[in-house]
This record gives structure tokens, sequence and C-alpha cells, in this order.
């Protein structure tokens, strides 16, 4: 089909597309007033209902609410930083303690390891006077 179209002379295609191109427009006219004569027929549909909706509110917090509101907030955040504050002051115990205990085994560790180096000192002193080959 290509290839006649391709052989035939611009002047014998002109009318055809011409037909062709005012036949599809002559649809798409006629759908479209197809379409909002439809439109006009049914009722609108019924929008959906809104996420939010404003409503006026019928009590206000008044300013006692608010001292009140403000002083038990004041109160409880006393409380919680009295708490933080024992925490802080047991864990400052709980670290000096266990640094105190490290140092302590540091010193019980040195003293140990000063006894063996002064064996070590001995057995080398008893060793040095021998002469000889040793033998099994």
């Amino acid at each position: 089909m290509l290839t006649l179209i391709a052989q035939s002379a611009p002047e014998t295609i002109k009318p055809w597309l011409e037909n062709f191109f005012w036949l599809a427009g002559g649809i798409a006219a006629v759908l479209g007033c197809f379409v909002a004569v439809q439109s006009l027929r049914e009722p609108p549909a019924e929008s959906p209902p809104q996420p939010f909706e404003v409503k006026p509110h019928t009590a206000y917090a008044t300013k006692e609410d608010l001292k009140l509101a403000h002083g038990r907030i004041a109160r409880e955040r006393g409380e919680v930083d009295a708490a933080i504050a024992e925490l802080r002051a047991d864990l400052r115990a709980s670290t000096d303690k266990l640094a105190n205990s490290v140092n302590a085994l540091r010193l019980e560790i040195k003293a140990d390891n000063q006894g063996v180096h002064t064996r070590i000192n001995e057995v080398l002193a008893a060793v040095s006077k021998l002469q000889g080959m040793v033998q099994k």
C-alpha cells in the first residue's frame, strides 16, 4: 500500500487526504456535541465531602484555666528536673565508686608485679653463679 502511495502523483492523493481529514473532523465534532448534550441531560454529580469542616467552638479557655495549666506544667517540669538531678548525682557516685575500685585493683596488680620482679631477680642471681654444663 505504501509503495502505491509513493508511486502515485501528489495531485491524485490530495483530494483523498482532504476528504479523509474533513470526515475525521466531522466525526470528532459530532462526538463532541454528543458528549456536551449528555452532560447537560445528567444532573451534576455531588461534590465529595471536604476533609475539613470549620465549625465555631462552643467553649473557650479562660484566663484562669490557662493559669492553672501553666502552674501544672511548671510543677511537673520542676519534678522532672529534680528527678534528673538525682539521677545525675547517683551516676556521679557510681562513677566515683567504680574509679576507686579500678585504682585499688591497679595498686594490687602493681604490688603483685613487684613481687614477681623480685622473685625473677633472685632466680637470675642464683642462676648467674652457675658455671659449666648442665646435663640431664
